[in-house]
């Protein structure tokens, strides 16, 4: 509009190029327009009002939900010895990961992270409590929260139990027994060469704590009668 002079033009808005031309149906108050399409076409009629000739431009209008929506994905729960990354997923696509903006926090403080994606190292001093909040287009979410926990169900243990070269022995049994550590307890018994194992000394309820190499634990219990 610089070529014009203030007071010498008027400009008005239409929802399609034909009204624009014919110089109906305008839209009546622009400043509560509310459009129909993301994004949708808007044709402003820059009128003259010496030479009574008018030029039609054209922009878009883009509605930007707000708060932004999104989901996280990533592994919360996770073992001693194991890292997690955690993203920021848009839903539906309504906002570019690329180009927003990230707020990360733990424990209240601000992180240096300004990425869609949080790496998050193994240790106890991981755990707790996240929040993420995300800006885009000049939108800004509400900070949305998430838990850093231990997993301590990572796997599944059973039991055997019977004689063998004249003890009564109770084996606890993972998928994976390689370099694992194992605690038991219980009334008495006896370690063997095989940390799974046990010799039993009397009937009760033992409880084996059993911990792999990436720091996942389990611990059951089982009840041997006499």
């Amino acid at each position: 509009l610089t070529p014009y002079p203030n007071g010498d033009h008027t400009v008005v808005y239409f929802t399609s190029d034909a009204d624009a031309n014919a110089n109906t149906n305008p839209i009546a108050t622009p400043a509560a327009f509310q459009s129909t399409t993301n994004p949708q076409t808007i044709y402003a009629r820059v009128n003259d009002l010496v030479t009574g000739c008018y030029l039609i431009v054209t922009f878009q209008v883009s509605t930007q939900l707000n708060p932004l929506q999104f989901t996280l994905s990533g592994e919360m729960s996770i073992c001693l010895e194991q890292s997690t990354v955690i993203t920021v997923v848009p839903t539906n696509n309504n906002f570019d990961a690329n180009t927003a903006s990230y707020i990360w926090t733990y424990k209240g403080t601000v992180l240096s992270n300004v990425s869609s994606s949080l790496s998050i190292p193994k240790g106890s001093g991981a755990y707790g409590n996240y929040t993420v909040t995300v800006t885009s287009n000049g939108c800004t979410s509400t900070p949305v929260s998430f838990e850093i926990t231990e997993n301590t169900t990572a796997f599944a243990i059973t039991f055997e139990e019977g004689c063998a070269n004249n003890d009564y022995q109770l084996t606890a049994v993972i998928d994976n027994q390689s370099n694992a550590t194992y605690q038991w307890t219980g009334p008495s018994f006896d370690t063997t060469e095989d940390a799974n194992t046990i010799i039993l000394k009397s009937a009760g309820t033992y409880s084996v704590k059993i911990t792999t190499t990436d720091g996942c634990t389990s611990t059951e219990t089982t009840t041997v009668n006499s």
